[in-house]
């Protein structure tokens, strides 16, 4: 079982539906992130909407998981 990177997006309106975000949220990792997404699919996104904020949790394999960690260390050096 992967690891779970969750991220919140609170908007002031919310004219999307969860498989929508689920669907950018995919397309821009795989096009992105290459290195994450060859162990990743789209049923890897999963959305929570609750009133006008938005939850968005990726299920990463650990090698993924702790490639990210690394990529967001590099950022902040």
């Amino acid at each position: 079982i992967g690891d779970y990177v969750t991220f919140e997006l609170v908007f002031k309106s919310c004219p999307l539906d969860k498989r929508a975000i689920a669907n950018h949220t995919y397309t821009t990792i795989v096009n992105n992130f290459p290195s994450l997404s060859k162990s990743f699919t789209y049923d890897d996104v999963s959305v929570e909407i609750e009133h006008l904020k938005v939850k968005v949790t990726l299920k990463l394999a650990p090698s993924s998981f702790d490639h990210a960690n690394s990529l967001n260390r590099s950022a902040k050096q």
